[in-house]
């Protein structure tokens, strides 16, 4: 899945896409990541909500796709604006 993310990854900001990475791609806890950028676990959060947000409407952008009543993608398909 890593691999097919990585596009919309690579046009996120820095600060958000590194927090993606380490929180969600590496499973790091928010409050290691904290400390090892010397920032607050607030602002932590704030980066991991605001990039998977972000990173969400990158996919809007170009992808249909459903979920399941978990969240879990079950089918998507390229739109044709191609993405």
């Amino acid at each position: 899945m890593t691999n097919c993310i990585r596009p919309f990854l690579d046009r996120l900001p820095p600060k958000y896409r590194e927090a993606i990475e380490a929180v969600d791609l590496q499973g790091e806890s928010q409050k290691e990541l904290a400390k090892k950028l010397g920032l607050s676990y607030s602002a932590v959060k704030s980066r991991v909500q605001r990039g998977r947000s972000m990173l969400k409407a990158k996919f809007e952008e170009c992808c249909r796709y459903q979920l399941d009543v978990r969240g879990n993608i079950i089918d998507f398909a390229a739109k044709l604006n191609g993405c």
